[in-house]
């Protein structure tokens, strides 16, 4: 009963502060002109005691390296932004390593209701994620567009931003299309259900010049496409050997007829690509990529100050690089470690093969997608409470694979017994 109850608590808050982000505040002191405003630090409570309550239900603490590096580089930025009288982000040195650790734990420990719980809080983030930005993008819907494409007020404040920012809220739905159409014949109604927000969304990004999610849900059919071959993949599968072949070669011969399409400007392919939205800044030569890497170079020259400030150089597009340009290089290459380790789980997640892994056909494109945004665009340290959503899948992520660790721990012993019966049985039989 307390286990749902707390589950219940968990969702219910992830829920509505993802559904009003614009609302809830970090603050040290409240400051004038600010309204709607909910302190943060309810979070910070229900996760806390959350967390406790989970871990005294689990009974033991595992050492994890990577919330001990997640937890190092936040006490730092905390450090950092109290000696520089910046007290409003203080709280998120609790806040982010709070939310990876939520993640792990809330998942339990039964292998038979973990898969239940990620499925319910992917939903209970990506559902209010996605009303929050179709509200945002609504308004600038209600005024037929007329405030242009990059930026326009947000649904609950007012207060303007970037398309970029809004589009964030779509992320975790457009990743799921992949297990979508892959478990269609099962769940019809929930994959339809996905079909229609995914086109909704892309009706108002494309209105709005967006292009992440459109390139998002390539990369999610792509992922699940690869992680269903490796998992049927065998010498007698000669009918999923021949639907590989044929995949793979109708993608060649696409893209070697594309190719020479743009070369040729056949069909006016070419003019009409430069004369879209994707030509600036977009698609073959995105503007991101070239942003990042200056933004990496600057922080090399001024390791340890922000090269913005100091040399008036630009900013990054990037939740680490702004990181490091704001504070130094070493809470770069802290986080970097930090998403490296990240990445390695996720990979571990999905190589992994058993009856409960069918999870990671919607958690590794989740994973991908929103740390693909989280490398593009830098409000996971503008805005730090983008960052909470990753951090809980990397931690469901860390949480099933300690699951799956202990399981395949149990199969080694349960091998060392039989070893040991039939040791024992040949001893007996002379």
């Amino acid at each position: 009963m307390w286990d749902r109850f707390v589950f219940a608590v968990v969702s219910a808050t992830i829920v509505a502060f993802t559904l009003t982000h614009w609302i809830p505040y970090v603050a040290y002191k409240y400051e004038d002109g600010l309204f709607l405003i909910i302190d943060v630090k309810v979070v910070v409570w229900i996760a806390s005691i959350s967390c406790v309550y989970y871990l005294i239900r689990k009974g033991r603490i595992e050492f994890d390296y990577t919330l001990f590096l997640l937890c190092t580089a936040m006490l730092l930025v905390a450090v950092i932004d109290y000696h520089n009288e910046d007290y409003e982000p203080i709280k998120y040195a609790l806040v982010l390593p709070l939310s990876y650790m939520l993640g792990k734990l809330i998942i339990g420990t039964e292998k038979e209701d973990a898969n239940k719980k990620i499925i319910t809080l992917y939903a209970v983030m990506a559902v209010p994620m996605f009303i929050q930005s179709t509200l945002d993008f609504g308004v600038n819907w209600y005024y037929d567009w007329a405030l242009g494409t990059e930026r326009w007020m947000e649904f609950w404040t007012g207060e303007v931003d970037a398309r970029t920012t809004y589009e964030m809220g779509f992320v975790l739905t457009t990743s799921a299309l992949g297990v979508a159409i892959l478990r269609f014949k099962k769940h019809k109604a929930l994959s339809i259900l996905i079909f229609i927000a995914i086109t909704l969304s892309e009706y108002l990004i494309i209105h709005a010049e967006g292009r992440q999610n459109p390139v998002m849900m390539v990369i999610s059919i792509f992922l699940v496409m690869c992680m269903y071959t490796y998992d049927n993949w065998s010498s007698d599968n000669k009918k999923l050997k021949l639907t590989v072949f044929i995949i793979v070669a109708i993608g060649i011969i696409a893209l070697a007829a594309l190719v020479i399409m743009f070369a040729t400007n056949a069909f006016g392919v070419m003019d009409i690509y430069k004369n879209s939205y994707w030509a600036s800044g977009g698609f073959l030569k995105n503007e991101r990529f070239a942003i990042n890497w200056r933004g990496f170079k600057n922080m090399l020259k001024y390791p340890l100050e922000d090269y913005q400030k100091v040399a008036g150089l630009p900013r990054p597009h990037s939740l680490v690089l702004e990181y490091g340009r704001v504070y130094d290089i070493t809470i770069y290459a802290l986080l970097t470690l930090v998403r490296l380790s990240f990445i390695v789980q996720a990979v571990r997640l999905a190589l992994n093969k058993n009856k409960y892994s069918m999870i990671k056909y919607l958690l590794f494109p989740g994973f991908v997608c929103i740390n693909l945004y989280y490398t593009m665009e830098p409000n996971g340290y503008a805005h730090r409470y983008m960052w909470m959503p990753g951090l809980i899948i990397s931690g469901m992520i860390s949480g099933w694979l300690e699951l799956n660790k202990n399981q395949q721990i149990s199969f080694d012993e349960v091998k060392i017994a039989i070893k040991a019966k039939l040791v024992e049985g040949g001893t007996r039989g002379k």
